[in-house]
């Protein structure tokens, strides 16, 4: 019975030396493989710990670059305020993240808005995938053109979710406001068919239905589009 009570006072001994030890390993290049791993290792070690004031990096960062979008979809939050005041993340803000940039395994340039709206995403996402991480996102596809396409093949983004909601373009229309699903499928085709066309297996595609009574019966016909 005092075997246990000493094996645990041991154990938080060195867990805590090993934590220092880690802290120092950190102000290395945060962007290296072997810091990268351990940065991941610490979080998940600090969270287990409810560590008040953490050491390590997020590796997992969601990265919001604005709160404007180009639709006011009948389920979204954005359609209850349609005129209020929007934000674009100012690009010289990504000088106060780059380490944690770095350090991340994962950036989702995701958040309440529209991110291809941005005027600069093209630049930020550019100044973000030189640090490192794998870069995923979502988007309605309005944006989603060939050119950005291109852009994103070519520029490694990891994964791509395009919400859709409807397999019909009169539910799209209803939910959404436009009729353009049609265009946004043929947008999707085209970047899968990119893919093949320069063998590369990113970004990984996936389509977001939200289900509601309006769109439901039309799952099964959305799962075989």
């Amino acid at each position: 019975s005092s075997i246990g009570p000493f094996y645990a006072h041991a154990l938080a001994c060195y867990t805590g030396r090993l934590h220092r030890l880690w802290r120092v390993f950190l102000q290395e290049d945060p962007s290296l493989p072997l810091v990268k791993s351990t940065n991941q290792a610490l979080s998940v070690y600090e969270s287990s710990r409810h560590t008040e004031a953490a050491m390590a990096y997020p590796y997992r960062i969601s990265l919001e670059l604005t709160t404007a979008c180009n639709l006011r979809c009948r389920m979204c939050t954005q359609s209850l305020d349609p005129n209020g005041k929007r934000y674009y993340l100012d690009p010289r803000l990504l000088d106060q993240v780059e380490p944690m940039l770095r350090a991340a395994t994962n950036v989702a340039l995701t958040g309440w808005g529209e991110t291809l709206v941005h005027p600069e995403f093209r630049p930020i996402f550019l100044r973000v995938k030189a640090q490192g991480p794998a870069i995923s996102m979502v988007t309605n596809g309005l944006n989603l053109t060939r050119e950005m396409g291109e852009f994103l093949v070519d520029n490694g983004l990891s994964e791509l979710t395009v919400s859709l909601d409807a397999a019909q373009p009169e539910t799209y229309r209803y939910i959404r406001g436009v009729n353009r699903l049609e265009e946004i499928k043929e947008n999707i085709r085209y970047l899968a068919e990119l893919r093949r066309v320069r063998r590369v297996a990113s970004p990984r595609l996936t389509l977001n239905f939200a289900m509601m009574r309006r769109n439901i019966s039309e799952l099964p016909d959305f799962v075989r589009m």
